[in-house]
């Protein structure tokens, strides 16, 4: 797959060998284009120098962060190399809340470190946060900053295609054959679900029971980040109802996601099955009938 490459390790960024903006942290100079990121401090302060970017970061969640340049249905991956002090995190916002990257230990060591993330709508931002509740510093270079290629993909129709929960299963969901289904607490991964390459909105029909509560935050997550808005399961008496989750757009998502949901640590669920297609409106007859 070929990718534009934005490097911000030097005072410059390139795309494909090519300069195309002003120096990173200086003002845009007379007819310069504007750069592609723009690093901006947060609850802190900010400097550039020598191909390093330095912060002093007041309190907790201080650092640097940068808008996205409008991306819509593209994935982008930013790489850099961190060392200084207290505990460090890589965050993305973009259409669905946050994505959180690891937690590292800074050290006076540089360590890499990166975060993806897919957006539908283009409007995305990325920090460097420190995750310490004082005042701490540290310094980030050779960031690069990697947008793919517009993905390729069909315009089918799918009807309605079943996915067994326990051909399906989580990397963590806890297998009952011979109740055909897995099961798993918030968090748990219950199922890992199929992202044909369409160009259509992808819909997930989930069925899905729990006994001990009302899950309120079912969704589809990929490497981390939502891919859908949070929905609620209305059965808590343990009963199987179908819960549909999407659309997913194929286009920023990894050719594999998972079902999994939060809330409160006591809540336990069970899935069955569930059945992908590109049509939002399938009743529980055509659900149960999927093959």
């Amino acid at each position: 797959m070929k990718k534009l490459s934005l490097l911000l390790a030097g005072a410059v960024i390139c795309a494909a060998g090519t300069a195309i903006c002003a120096e990173v942290q200086a003002p845009a100079k007379a007819g310069a284009k504007t750069p592609a990121l723009r690093w901006r401090a947060n609850r802190g302060t900010l400097k550039f120098a020598d191909g390093v970017y330095s912060i002093n970061s007041q309190r907790y969640q201080g650092g640097m962060r940068a808008v996205v340049p409008k991306l819509p249905n593209r994935r982008f991956t930013l790489k850099a190399e961190i060392r200084g002090e207290g505990k460090f995190m890589l965050a993305v916002s973009g259409d669905f809340g946050w994505r959180y990257g690891n937690t590292t230990t800074l050290t006076s060591e540089w360590q890499p470190v990166e975060i993806s993330y897919g957006t539908a709508t283009g409007e995305a931002a990325i920090s460097f946060l420190s995750m310490t509740n004082a005042a701490t510093a540290f310094e980030v270079r050779n960031v690069e900053f990697t947008v793919a290629e517009p993905a390729v993909l069909d315009a089918d129709d799918i009807e309605g295609k079943l996915l067994p929960a326990l051909e399906y299963a989580g990397r963590n969901a806890r297998k009952y054959k011979a109740q055909n289904c897995v099961w798993g607490k918030r968090w748990y991964h219950l199922m890992r679900v199929p992202v044909p390459a369409n160009s259509k909105g992808l819909y997930y029909y989930v069925h899905i029971k729990s006994a001990n509560g009302i899950i309120k935050d079912l969704y589809l997550l990929d490497r981390g980040q939502r891919l859908t808005k949070s929905v609620a399961c209305s059965e808590s008496d343990g009963k199987y109802a179908w819960v549909k989750l999407g659309p997913v757009n194929a286009a920023i998502a990894s050719q594999n996601i998972s079902v999994t949901f939060s809330g409160d640590s006591k809540l336990e669920a069970w899935v069955d099955k569930a059945v992908l297609s590109t049509n939002p409106a399938l009743t529980a007859e055509q659900l149960e009938k999927a093959e």
